[in-house]
């Protein structure tokens, strides 16, 4: 009887982990391009200091 438990709660959690990265995944290609941007942002912030020093 445990053995049955713990292979349904390991599914459960599989199925769940599932779901969480295909949501996590619709929500990349939105974020990403802001993502991109923050980034482009902090690489010209660096290249600036670097000018200044």
């Amino acid at each position: 009887m445990e053995e049955t438990t713990t292979a349904m709660v390991q599914k459960r959690r599989a199925r769940h982990r599932h779901l969480e990265e295909k949501r996590r995944k619709r929500w990349t290609w939105i974020g990403e391009s802001e993502i991109n941007v923050m980034n482009k942002k902090e690489k010209v912030d660096e290249s600036m200091k670097e000018k200044i020093d």
